[in-house]
């Protein structure tokens, strides 16, 4: 399970630079801040993108929909086993 935690926080800090680069976050910190939320909470609006550079942000949120499958499935592989 850890694993999969180090890979899910590895997986933000990758994407993070990807929100950056249009000069919508000032600080590391904030990107990868919103890259978490964006992928850990789809539409939540605790921070938002402008307009103009929104489009990094959708991505995100479907990967992090669809990657929550990922540990289900693994922690109910691990306690059948």
């Amino acid at each position: 399970m850890d694993i999969l935690v180090v890979g899910r926080l590895a997986r933000i800090a990758d994407r993070a630079p990807i929100s950056r680069l249009p000069g919508e976050f000032s600080s590391f910190a904030d990107t990868c801040y919103h890259s978490a939320v964006n992928s850990a909470t789809p539409a939540d609006g605790d921070v938002v993108m402008s307009e103009e550079h929104g489009l990094p942000g959708a991505p995100e949120a479907v990967e992090g929909a669809l990657l929550i499958g990922v540990p289900a499935s693994a922690l109910q592989l691990a306690l059948k086993g």
